[in-house]
């Protein structure tokens, strides 16, 4: 099972970067896949935009 937390508008805490929608999160921030420890996967937005990491 894939769940997963993306809110928007979504704020770099460094830079102050805004994404306010999938795409512009996508390409300023990216995602990332979690798994939990019984297995299930579940997919949330980067909290810092790529330029911070």
């Amino acid at each position: 099972m894939t769940t997963g937390k993306i809110t928007l508008p979504h704020k770099c805490p460094k830079f102050g970067q805004i994404a306010n929608n999938e795409t512009e999160l996508r390409d300023k921030f990216g995602f990332r896949t979690m798994t939990t420890k019984n297995g299930d996967k579940s997919v949330r937005n980067q909290s810092w935009c790529k330029k911070c990491r």
